[in-house]
């Protein structure tokens, strides 16, 4: 996914409905050597959030044996999904290695605990919160189909 595309779907997320952040940001170079991009901590103003998504991405990446590309983006929205005060993260891996012809790899990612969780794992160009909700949880669409918050974790309604 380019760069241009990440920027404009979260661009019309974030002026269409409520998140947390004061802003969605692309963060790189890649955190191919397990780095922590101070870009990051600006995105959502809390450095415990955003160490957790940081840890998560380099978690994964890790033991798929796959870095990010150098150039590579971490692009992060804070979203509260449930309304619980706390934000949710939405989190795409915009890298070559991470990205194909139907998008790149995304997650929800639950930061309530001590480590990030994911609440659901996509391929997606278009990865943004919905206004509509499935019982305490906000809908999220993935390349425009809606996914519900259902037993512990995203999927199709």
């Amino acid at each position: 996914m380019s760069r241009i595309v990440a920027r404009a779907c979260f661009e019309r997320a974030r002026r269409s409905i409520p998140i947390v952040a004061d802003r969605i940001t692309a963060v790189g170079p890649a955190l191919a050597a397990g780095v922590v991009m101070s870009q990051i901590a600006l995105a959502q103003g809390d450095p415990a959030l955003d160490a957790k998504v940081t840890a998560f991405v380099n978690a994964f990446t890790a033991s798929a044996g796959v870095p990010l590309d150098p150039g590579g983006n971490v692009v992060t929205q804070f979203v509260d999904l449930n309304g619980d005060g706390t934000a949710e993260a939405l989190v795409t891996l915009d890298s070559p290695s991470w990205c194909g012809s139907r998008g790149c790899s995304s997650f929800v990612l639950d930061l309530r605990g001590t480590s990030a969780v994911s609440l659901g794992d996509y391929t997606a160009i278009d990865f943004q919160p919905l206004d509509s909700q499935t019982g305490q949880w906000r809908d999220i669409s993935v390349n425009g189909h809606r996914q519900v918050f259902r037993g512990g974790q995203y999927g199709p309604p």
